[in-house]
């Protein structure tokens, strides 16, 4: 059973073993999360040149120094190897053609910055997942980064002060010039 988490990749070493579509979406999806990404194939999508790109046949070999690996090879017996290598290592992996046994899945993800969504359906209905996504943008697109830094304002007021915690959530309707107007009578 799968346990959700965010989890720090700016200083992991993360490899994508293939470089065709699937590598192209998982690495566009890391860009901003990652500051050691590698893409190793003989051929790799132009889209990926950001990434500090191999071009090689995949070998265990590469997979020497990784913290996490997606496998996703147009070769399923390379894959297949490639997987039970990373277990052997203890290297968290994500096998593309299997998520199943995987151990680790990519959710749907909506960042809105400070606010981050994750959401999956571990594979049982990804189009609910992206609805879920799309209906969550709706509702939340005010929560921009201005109003997260006056909600976080607020926050330690209320805390610094000993004040009823009932306030954090009676804020929560207010758009960002009700919520500074609020703040201000508390400062």
């Amino acid at each position: 059973m799968r346990y959700p988490m965010m989890v720090d990749l700016s200083e992991k070493i993360v490899k994508i073993m293939g470089g065709g579509e699937v590598a192209r979406r998982k690495g566009l999806a890391l860009r901003k999360y990652c500051n050691h990404l590698y893409v190793i194939a003989p051929e790799i999508n132009r889209d990926l040149e950001f990434a500090n790109c191999i071009y090689s046949e995949v070998k265990e070999e590469h997979l020497n120094d990784a913290d996490f690996v997606i496998i996703c090879t147009n070769n399923e017996s390379i894959n297949e190897r490639l997987a039970a290598a990373c277990k052997e290592r203890n290297i968290w992996y994500l096998l593309a053609s299997d998520e199943k046994n995987s151990e680790i899945i990519f959710p749907g993800v909506l960042d809105l910055g400070e606010l981050q969504f994750c959401v999956t359906t571990n594979g049982a209905y990804p189009a609910l997942a992206r609805q879920i996504k799309e209906d969550a943008l709706i509702k939340y697109m005010k929560y921009d980064m201005e109003y997260l830094k006056e909600l976080k304002t607020f926050r330690k007021i209320v805390i610094d002060n000993n004040l009823d915690k009932q306030l954090l959530y009676d804020v929560l309707d207010l758009n960002v010039e009700e919520l500074k107007e609020y703040i201000g009578r508390y400062k």
